[in-house]
């Protein structure tokens, strides 16, 4: 009986690791996307006036404790400054918007809002970048990748270093 009962636990904790397996690997490539756009951040040519860089966040509740481990990190020894925003939230204070996994009509309710404002602009989706964010991220075989959006850039009225484009999939 001793013997069975190992075999029915072990059984169960295999289970239970392939279960969790895919929110393993979701949770990995989220740390790739932040590892991403943090190591992008010095390549944007930010005003020199800035004191810290706000970086906001429209993430999901399970997502946001990996953002909040940012606040300890700088760019150009400028601080970032991160928060979590929601659609009622003023985006005056965000140099840098990450959007999570959002529909196209929150695509373009968050597009609307920072229209001509000098915002760094990010998304889990490759997508967004054909529309109004500037950087698309996306995964394909294990490897992350981005897209990106000039026409968003030359709106945002910001300027980003020609080597970080090359690395881009696409540009539009």
């Amino acid at each position: 009986m001793v013997g069975s009962d190992a075999s029915i636990m072990k059984s169960l904790l295999i289970m239970i690791t392939l279960l969790l397996a895919p929110f393993q690997v979701l949770a990995a490539d989220m740390a790739h996307k932040l590892a991403f756009v943090n190591k992008s951040l010095p390549f944007v040519q930010w005003p020199e006036n800035l004191t810290n860089i706000g970086f906001c966040a429209a993430v999901s509740d399970e997502q946001w404790p990996q953002f909040s481990l940012l606040n300890s990190l700088s760019v150009k020894g400028k601080p970032l400054i991160v928060e979590r925003v929601e659609r009622s939230n003023n985006l005056a204070t965000c140099d840098v918007l990450y959007l999570g996994d959002i529909s196209v009509l929150e695509l373009e309710y968050w597009s609307q809002k920072m229209a001509q404002l000098p915002i760094y602009s990010v998304c889990e989706s490759w997508r967004c970048a054909r529309e109004n964010v500037m950087v698309g991220l996306g995964v394909e075989g294990g490897r992350l990748y981005f897209e990106f959006n000039v026409r968003v850039m030359k709106r945002a009225g910001l300027i980003l270093d020609s080597r970080f484009l090359r690395l881009a999939r696409t540009l539009y």
